[in-house]
Formats: C-alpha cells, sequence, structure tokens
C-alpha cells in the first residue's frame, strides 16, 4: 500500500462482540471492570491518559477496554478501522469513520473539531448515521512500508443531543493496526490432497503433511479473534460462503486443515459436521455452527479432549496480540 495514498478510517465498535446484532448475541469479548472517574478533574484531558484503553459513558468508564483493529480498504480510499469491545452495560455500538480524501493523512495530533479539510468525518451508532460533533484529537503514525504496522491514537468525545451517544468519551494509545503485508503471520491451509481425511491426516507427523498452496483462512481474514471463547469474527473481504465453497463437502471424517503462525506449523485442525458419529481429538471447525460473521475453533469433536488447548499456543496469541486482532 503506496503511503501517498495512505487514508484513515477509524471504526470505533463498542458491543458485546460484532458487528450487528447476530454477532453480538453470539459474541463474549469483555472489557475490564467500571471505574468511576475522579471528580477533582473530569475533562476530556485527564480521561485520556495513560497507556490504558478507555470508554466512558456517563459516571461509568471500562478500563481497560478490549480493543481491536484492521486495514481497510474502500473504493474511495484506504484506512483503518479501531474496535472497542465493551460489556453489556454500554451496549450500543459507535462508528466513528475519519477519512483522508484525496491525500495521504495528515501527520500529528490532528483536532477533530476542527479537521483538516482533507478530512470527512461521520458517526453513526449500530449502523445508522447520527447528527454528532467530536473533540479531542486522532493520531495515526504510519510506516514508511508497505509490511510493518501503522499505529493509532484517539482521545475523544462524542457530542449527539438527544442521543445515547451524547457525552460518551473514547480512549486509545499507539495501538497496532496490522497492514495487508502481515496476512501470512496466521494462515489455516488445507492438505494439497484433498482426498485425505481428518482421520488419516491425524496419523501423519504434523511436519509431512503436504499443504495447499493458498490459505483458507488469514490474518488479514480476521476482524478480531475472542481469545476465551476462540470466536472469529470476519473481517470485510472474507465470507462464510467463500469458505464452505473452499472446503466442500466433509462427510464424516473430516477434512484436515494447518494453522501456521509466522511460517510454524502450530496444530492439525478438522472441519467436521455434525452428521460425524466419529470422535477428532484435534480443534475442529463445525460447518453447522458457522455464522455469516464467523466462526468458532472447538478443543475437539464432539467434547474437549484431554491434554493442552492447542488453539492457546503462544505463537498464535503473538500474532494475534501484535496485529490487533485479540480481545479477551
Amino acid at each position: 500500500m503506496s503511503t501517498a495514498l495512505k487514508s484513515l478510517v477509524f471504526i470505533l465498535t463498542i458491543a458485546l462482540t460484532g458487528c450487528n446484532t447476530a454477532s453480538q448475541a453470539a459474541g463474549t469479548d469483555d472489557g475490564g471492570p467500571a471505574d468511576t472517574p475522579s471528580d477533582a478533574d473530569n475533562s476530556l484531558a485527564a480521561f485520556c491518559q495513560g497507556a490504558t484503553a478507555k470508554v466512558q459513558q456517563g459516571s461509568t468508564v471500562i478500563t481497560p477496554a478490549a480493543v481491536s483493529s484492521s486495514e481497510l480498504v474502500m473504493n474511495c480510499c484506504t484506512g483503518v478501522v479501531v474496535r472497542f469491545h465493551v460489556p453489556a452495560a454500554m451496549s450500543s455500538r459507535i462508528n466513528v469513520f475519519i477519512r483522508a480524501q484525496g491525500g495521504a493523512m495528515p501527520t500529528g495530533d490532528l483536532d477533530l473539531a476542527n479537521p483538516p479539510k482533507i478530512l470527512e468525518v461521520t458517526i453513526a451508532q449500530d449502523g445508522t448515521p447520527v447528527t454528532a460533533g467530536l473533540t479531542g484529537t486522532v493520531r495515526v503514525d504510519t510506516p514508511t512500508n508497505d509490511v510493518d504496522p501503522s499505529h493509532a491514537s484517539l482521545c475523544a468525545e462524542l457530542h449527539a443531543p438527544g442521543s445515547t451517544l451524547d457525552g460518551v468519551r473514547l480512549y486509545v494509545s499507539n495501538f497496532p493496526v496490522s497492514s495487508w503485508g502481515w496476512q501470512d503471520r496466521l494462515q489455516f491451509r488445507l492438505l494439497s490432497d484433498s482426498t485425505i481425511t481428518a482421520h488419516a491426516a491425524a496419523n501423519t507427523p504434523l511436519a509431512n503433511l503436504v499443504l495447499a498452496t493458498e490459505p483458507v483462512i488469514s490474518l488479514t481474514s480476521i476482524a478480531w479473534y475472542v481469545g476465551n471463547t476462540h470466536q472469529v469474527f470476519w473481517d470485510q473481504l472474507a465470507t462464510t460462503a467463500a469458505l464452505r465453497n473452499r472446503v466442500g463437502q466433509v462427510g464424516t471424517q473430516g477434512v484436515p486443515f494447518v494453522v501456521e503462525a509466522d511460517g510454524q506449523r502450530i496444530y492439525q485442525g478438522a472441519f467436521y459436521s455434525l452428521i460425524s458419529s466419529e470422535s477428532f481429538a484435534g480443534p475442529t471447525i463445525v460447518m453447522e455452527h458457522l455464522t455469516d460473521q464467523g466462526f468458532t475453533i472447538d478443543p475437539a469433536y464432539p467434547s474437549p479432549a484431554a491434554g493442552g488447548d492447542l488453539r492457546s499456543d503462544p505463537r498464535i496469541l503473538k500474532v494475534l496480540t501484535e496485529a490487533g486482532k485479540l480481545v479477551p
């Protein structure tokens, strides 16, 4: 991605999880405990301090707030997505769109109340546009290459009289936004021989499995990954329909896949169907449980296997954390 054409779109999502009502019902990712701000200094400047992400609505402050991010591609421009995930006490989903139209993103802290002409700022709640203003600042530090991540900072207060968004504050500092050049850091790959079942592959050493050239899921397929439930939510260009087409019919013995992190094979899993009466000891993705928003990686099929949880391998979590994809 050319730095000269780099632009910014921030989408800050406040929900149990997800990008719509269905994903909110499915998700379980939460922010931290609620705090009450000090009466000594309740200014926005005082709120926007420290390294911990925060969300404030009224007298309730969630800190740390869970945050995820993605690089975004649009017809008009390119940018990034930053999402705040908080408990049900703050059940709104807030989208703040900030576009740099027709040029590179300005550097430094940008005044949200009086942004440069190149910027276009709009707000939506649960997908519905809201007439609202912003005060505070936003900053994006972009790399000089197309591989390293950007880093985003936001200190904002929303002004929307008559809306539940009125007075909401959002803060995050120096949060990573992975580039498209990182897509190969996490991959789910099928085997090159599509006739090999999951059961047959399970009897082959992981290092000896011959993998397909192209992944069926990559880091850029993922909007965010819920660490405690292993729910995965699709990013903008990935769809469940595309995954179904790539995997095909899974039968009763499953379709094997291998998860790689930074080029290392971590575990063998399987796409499975509820029609199967056979068990599988490794992580599984049940095809009937796929949703339009994404999928869940189960520890085994049909019930958890003994031993450690391969899904939580530190090498996988490292990639997801560095890419701004992992939420609790």
